[in-house]
């Protein structure tokens, strides 16, 4: 599996995806990591650091993230799963259905006008049409919960990581609904 590690985005913000170690560890399980130039300087690890623990390092973001175009991952800093969540909730609040593979799906559905009662006092109270997000959780999350591997849709080594991955790519189908997955190997991993 080839893995990218881009530089944070973020102003004033110091951490990176993946540090000279754990760079180590994937490297000795016999994956290709790739660091974007100056990524760890944040946190006081320089290039040589990467370079010493097995990473290659390429000047530019556009090289890691070509990893993800060819099937492989990419390890996401602050900044950008800030940016992630930011463009889940957006997605949410214009009443969009969000799946993220491996995890689950966020759905919103409208309720009604109906009537409950007060648990105090028990007297009856008028609750006005509203939107709600319900979770539905995916096949593998229930799986990991209850203890299964989950090796056939994601090599266990990468979980120990990465834990479900992190988003990395956005598609708006016809349907209207918006979905967050990655890749592995060269095909999708849906929920």
């Amino acid at each position: 599996m080839r893995i990218g590690v881009p530089k944070e985005i973020k102003v004033h913000e110091y951490r990176v995806g993946l540090v000279p170690a754990g760079v180590r560890e994937l490297v000795q399980l016999g994956h290709d990591v790739v660091v974007e130039a100056g990524a760890g300087a944040g946190m006081g690890e320089d290039d040589t650091a990467y370079r010493g623990a097995g990473a290659r390092v390429v000047p530019g973001a556009a090289e890691v993230f070509e990893i993800y175009h060819k099937g492989g991952i990419v390890a996401l800093g602050l900044g950008m799963v800030e940016t992630v969540l930011s463009e889940i909730c957006g997605c949410l609040a214009g009443g969009e259905t969000v799946k993220l593979s491996s995890f689950g799906s966020f759905v919103v559905r409208s309720k009604g006008k109906r009537v409950g009662r007060n648990p105090k006092t028990g007297v009856e109270v008028a609750i006005e049409p509203r939107q709600v997000m319900v979770f539905k959780p995916s096949n593998v999350l229930k799986a990991r919960i209850n203890g299964l591997n989950g090796a056939a849709i994601r090599p266990p080594q990468l979980e120990e990581h990465f834990g479900f991955g992190l988003l990395a790519h956005k598609v708006v189908h016809p349907t209207g609904n918006t979905h967050f997955w990655h890749r592995s190997s060269a095909s999708r991993q849906g929920v």
